[in-house]
């Protein structure tokens, strides 16, 4: 996530309240209504919508077309480097 656009990673931690839900319903057998399962659904294809739109918007490659050289890990910050 170090290396990926602030749009798209801040999108992307929304879905995460939504994946602990569903990890705590399969490893600790916890109960879900269908209010939660529909409600976690609209929040992973909001995130998913509003992460291709600024993509396109933006002309930024996809993670598959970005390559990540020696060059690009130089000109990161000191605190984002993996």
């Amino acid at each position: 996530m170090a290396i990926g656009a602030m749009a798209q990673v801040s999108q992307v931690q929304r879905t995460q309240p939504t994946l602990h839900i569903l990890w705590t319903a399969l490893l600790l057998r916890e109960e879900l209504n269908w209010r939660t399962i529909i409600g976690g659904i609209a929040v992973i294809l909001c995130a998913v919508i509003t992460v291709r739109n600024t993509c396109i918007a933006s002309g930024s490659p996809s993670a598959e077309d970005r390559e990540v050289g020696p060059e690009t890990v130089e000109a990161m910050p000191s605190t984002n480097r993996p």
